[in-house]
């Protein structure tokens, strides 16, 4: 919705009523009667349709459209207003329709889980700390807290990068290792048949 500018809204108060204090009271009236209709339609934000609807009518004034009746200039108006909402929120809600479903995240495998958890054990404490501050920032503060953590260790931004991916790729090919290891009924770390 735009506002009204101040030339259009002389121009309507001025075709309303030749005195300033009708004219006021006849915008008021006018404006209680559209946000009736738009209410009376079930509209969204009749306040806002009513002031869009009064908004558009003082334009057209104010470009010199000629009006026979600004009170049945605004009611075509506002039913103009009231099919574009009804159109624009069949299109957002068909819009909606259409979209996939989100994927809903596998839980994770309590085996990999274990083997993790394993694999977790095998680094020494600063190791451990290093990965997990690295991976648990909450999204959108990733930067941040990578940031704040690599100053924390006296290190670059990039070697600290350098180093959780070190870390990462180690946990990974013993994570597989040992879910390798689980899937031929061998424990955890054994690789022993």
């Amino acid at each position: 919705m735009e506002p009204i500018e101040a030339a259009a809204f002389e121009a309507l108060l001025a075709r309303l009523a030749p005195d300033r204090a009708a004219a006021a009271d006849q915008y008021e009236a006018l404006r209680a009667r559209l946000i009736r209709y738009f209410r009376w339609h079930r509209a969204a934000s009749p306040e806002d349709q009513a002031d869009d609807t009064l908004s558009r009518t003082a334009r057209k004034l104010a470009h010199g459209e000629p009006i026979e009746s600004v009170e049945r200039y605004a009611t075509g108006v506002a039913k103009l207003i009231l099919r574009e909402s009804v159109t624009r929120a069949w299109r957002q809600d068909h819009a909606l329709r259409q979209m996939p479903a989100p994927q809903v995240p596998d839980l994770p495998d309590p085996a990999a889980l274990r083997c993790l958890n394993h694999c977790l054990a095998q680094l020494n404490t600063a190791q451990r700390s290093l990965i997990m501050a690295y991976y648990s920032a909450a999204p959108g503060s990733n930067i941040q807290t990578r940031k704040r953590l690599a100053a924390d260790l006296g290190l670059e931004s990039n070697a600290l990068r350098n180093r959780a991916l070190r870390l990462r790729e180690r946990l990974e090919a013993c994570v597989r290792a040992c879910l390798n290891a689980n899937r031929d009924g061998l424990a955890p770390g054994d690789t022993t048949k």
